[in-house]
């Protein structure tokens, strides 16, 4: 429990400074969601742009939260945004 405290803070700690707000984060978030069911031409590019960001934004945080886990291959990060 211990490791996955400390590594989900260090994890949104390291994806919040990707973005400038919180509202940016948000909606790249949603832009990769919709991204992950859509079909080729379903996006517009500020969506395309915004699923780019996201998951750039989560590999850096992702990378840096890892070795902070006890089982890192075991283990993954997930955000989940209230609605």
């Amino acid at each position: 429990m211990k490791d996955t405290m400390v590594a989900g803070h260090i994890y949104l700690s390291s994806l919040e400074e990707r973005f400038d707000t919180a509202q940016q984060l948000i909606a790249c978030f949603r832009a990769w969601e919709l991204s992950r069911a859509a079909r080729p031409g379903d996006l517009t590019d500020d969506q395309i742009e915004g699923a780019r960001q996201w998951q750039s934004a989560h590999d850096y945080a992702d990378g840096i939260a890892r070795g902070w886990l006890s089982d890192p291959q075991g283990q993954s990060f997930a955000l989940k945004v209230a609605a």
